[in-house]
């Protein structure tokens, strides 16, 4: 399954969008503005449960999250995904060739934000753990982004 023109500008607008909220809500609200991650992420669990996608397919974490970015390469969001373990509580999720990062990217420099790759993968965790996690903001590369999730403690 690939993403037509159509459909990718529809997306690209949203994804701008989603940056430039995350952006004015920091700037507006400073640290208060991560009050709004946990209803952000259990939004993203209850939208994608009610359109058919399993964000928790699998056995353990690393299944369930080795499911889900198996997903971003199969409908073509992205050519390259990885997930590595940093720590007992940490990880870094690496997102390669994503079809947002030249346009969006390069449009919004974005900064002090999280990639929407990231909030997915955070609500994985979440749901699976049953544990909070940390909103860290994401690096942002020419092709992709770098997201440490790390559950809070």
């Amino acid at each position: 399954m690939s993403i037509d023109v159509k459909d990718l500008n529809a997306e690209l607008l949203l994804h701008s969008l989603l940056f430039a909220y995350q952006k004015a809500t920091r700037e507006v609200l400073g640290p208060v503005s991560a009050i709004f991650v946990p209803p952000l992420l259990d939004a993203v669990r209850t939208i994608s449960e009610a359109v058919g996608i399993d964000l928790v397919k699998g056995e353990d974490l690393d299944e369930v999250l080795q499911n889900y970015l198996g997903l971003l390469k199969d409908i073509g969001l992205v050519e390259g995904a990885r997930l590595e373990k940093l720590g007992p509580n940490k990880y870094l999720l690496g997102i390669d060739k994503c079809i947002y990062a030249k346009a969006v990217h390069e449009a919004l420099k974005p900064s002090g934000v999280t990639c929407l790759h990231g909030l997915i993968a955070m609500a994985i965790f979440e749901k699976l753990a049953g544990r909070k996690v940390k909103l860290n903001e994401s690096r942002f590369l020419p092709e992709g982004s770098e997201t440490v999730i790390e559950y809070m403690e």
